[in-house]
């Protein structure tokens, strides 16, 4: 009788472990700067597009933070959900300090750094975020409206 209780328990203990399924994985998708290649723009058109609205986003293909979002990012971009330029600083930039907010001309234009993402209302600088954890923000944010 020893046996078969212990045999019953075993067998009870096995099949609800083989019941039971691993926790779903979810599958980090990787992409390419290639996916944006349509809405990479120069710096020279940061301010001039036809929208009355959109956001510029800046990275540098030797940035370790524009690595780390560059999923998130492109990603974001394909969703469609806002229209979104990019511009790789590696081919040219102003970078400086001070707040560009209200800025409606180039020649005042400058970044921070990278990453960078600034949105863009009726051709002058309406809001900006600097840095990964701001633009994450900012994405997650976008993502729940």
């Amino acid at each position: 009788m020893k046996k078969v209780k212990s045999f019953l328990l075993s067998a009870t203990i096995l099949s609800s472990c083989a019941a039971a399924s691993p926790p779903a994985v979810e599958e980090k998708i990787s992409y390419d700067y290639i996916e944006i290649e349509n809405s990479k723009i120069s710096w020279s058109e940061i301010l001039s597009k036809e929208e009355d609205s959109y956001k510029v986003y800046f990275y540098s293909l030797s940035c370790g933070y524009c690595r780390e979002l560059k999923d998130e990012i492109i990603s974001y971009y394909l969703k469609g959900l806002e229209t979104l330029y990019f511009v790789c600083t590696d081919e040219h930039a102003v970078f400086a300090r001070g707040d560009i907010i209200g800025v409606n001309n180039i020649d005042d234009f400058h970044i921070l750094g990278t990453p960078y993402l600034v949105e863009i209302n009726n051709k002058t600088v309406f809001s900006a975020y600097a840095g990964l954890t701001s633009i994450r923000n900012y994405l997650e944010q976008a993502m729940q409206k």
